[in-house]
């Protein structure tokens, strides 16, 4: 027979063809898919009739195209079944993984069944393992572990109903003594934890909440009475007594917080080292601004923030006296080195710092004029990074351009002051009153 040449078109084919064959080897393998196995044995006899109907006088050409390219590219055809095998072993790898897993599950499920595990712990194991076997496809594996899930949720919900019953029940005694309201209250709750109370259960719950919440109060425990009367509200809000006890107690509990504001606030206030932390002023401030006029110890309150407010005043005034050493500093720096440019450009200008605060600035040059003052200034422009502005983040108040003779031009600042900004670095920028 003679060569045939190959076209583009029959190569691509023939690519596409042993990537599908490859694909086809994996997916028929890991999924166990019998119509793509169908497929698959399709594709093989195709091939074959193929090779013997080319043979025919009445063969069309791309027929006798693609069985010449078969019998003459032997290696294409190698490579097709190679890629064919290939997908196929690396289907059954992935597989035999999937049923390991499986199996694997299985095995620590029933192996925790028979060793007398929780069933919570059992029905964990079976889960995992219903789930491995729907990846791997093992359909009689995956019921079993189904079956062996749903039994392990029947014996936890068995051991709530025991459990719940057995907490109700000793709730229920220990509700008939004396003093056994503490003990009632901690059983009833132990039973929420297992299903919802009956009503006449709830009512008895409420009961006890409220008996055990006027013991909580006797002993000075007013926070865990009031939880108990917001317990009795949530179960049973019909319970005689409850809305003044709840009253009560929420006053109790509020007088207790605002003299626990109070004595830590009296803490910060009378030691020189809390004094002057700012974070313990605060801590201390953020309790006690809760209390309102009309609240119990108001008057108190009022006098505490006093001294907490002269903490901060103490704490802005030494903070703004290092600001203001330091600006002073950064200014003076800031005057020499620009003085030093201008004498590098070649201008004979002398620019001095003024005032208690060194907060003036003055440069002088003999040919300034208000042209040179509008160019230097960019026509006053407080835009950022104008000149007037990096003045003014320095802390400068005023800017003078002089001549050295009898013309001037000034420029007034507004910069934030020390103080301004040592209150907001603080975190207490106002001052503390209680409202």
């Amino acid at each position: 027979m003679p060569r045939v040449e190959t076209p583009r078109g029959t190569k691509i084919a023939f690519a596409v063809i042993a990537a599908m064959l490859f694909g086809v080897g994996v997916t028929y393998v890991v999924g166990r898919s019998a119509h793509v196995g169908v497929l698959l044995g399709f594709l093989v006899v195709l091939v074959a009739v193929g090779l013997v109907l080319s043979r025919m006088d009445w063969a069309p050409s791309w027929l006798r195209t693609i069985s010449a390219v078969l019998l003459k590219r032997r290696a294409w055809t190698f490579a097709i079944i190679a890629l064919l095998l290939v997908g196929t072993l690396a289907g059954l790898n992935i597989r035999g993984e999937r049923i390991s897993a499986c199996e694997g599950a299985t095995a620590h499920a029933e192996t925790a069944k028979r060793a007398g595990r929780p069933a919570a712990e059992v029905k964990a194991a079976y889960d995992a393992a219903a789930a491995a076997c729907g990846v791997a496809d093992m359909a009689e594996e995956k019921r079993r572990a189904s079956e062996g899930a749903a039994a392990a949720e029947q014996v936890i919900d068995a051991e709530r109903k025991a459990a719940f019953d057995a907490a109700v029940s000793e709730a229920r005694r220990m509700a008939s003594t004396a003093d056994g309201a503490a003990g009632s209250v901690a059983k009833f709750e132990e039973a929420r934890r297992f299903g919802a109370l009956s009503a006449e259960d709830a009512v008895l719950f409420g009961a006890q909440l409220v008996a055990h919440s006027k013991v909580l109060a006797g002993g000075g425990k007013h926070e865990e009475a009031l939880t108990a009367l917001h317990t009795a509200q949530q179960v049973a809000p019909s319970t005689p007594d409850l809305p003044g006890l709840l009253d009560a107690q929420t006053k109790a509990v509020r007088r207790m917080q605002i003299e626990s504001a109070i004595a830590a606030a009296t803490t910060v206030q009378r030691s020189r080292t809390l004094c002057d932390t700012p974070l313990e002023v605060k801590k201390a401030w953020s309790r006690l601004q809760t209390v309102r006029r009309g609240e119990p110890l108001y008057k108190e309150a009022v006098k505490v923030t006093t001294g907490l407010e002269r903490c901060r005043k103490a704490m802005i005034r030494t903070m703004a006296a290092g600001l203001r050493d330091i600006a002073k500093k950064q200014r003076l720096a800031w005057a020499d080195k620009y003085e030093t440019k201008l004498l590098d450009e070649g201008l004979d200008v002398r620019v001095r710092v003024s005032g208690q605060r060194k907060d003036r600035l003055t440069i002088t040059y003999v040919l300034f004029n208000r042209a040179w003052a509008h160019k230097i200034t960019d026509g006053g422009s407080m835009n950022q990074g104008a000149f007037l502005p990096t003045l003014q983040e320095l802390g400068f108040r005023r800017v003078t351009f002089a001549d050295g003779f009898m013309e001037s031009f000034f420029y007034d600042l507004e910069p934030v002051s020390e103080e301004t900004l040592a209150a907001n670095a603080t975190g207490l920028p106002q001052p503390l009153t209680l409202e």
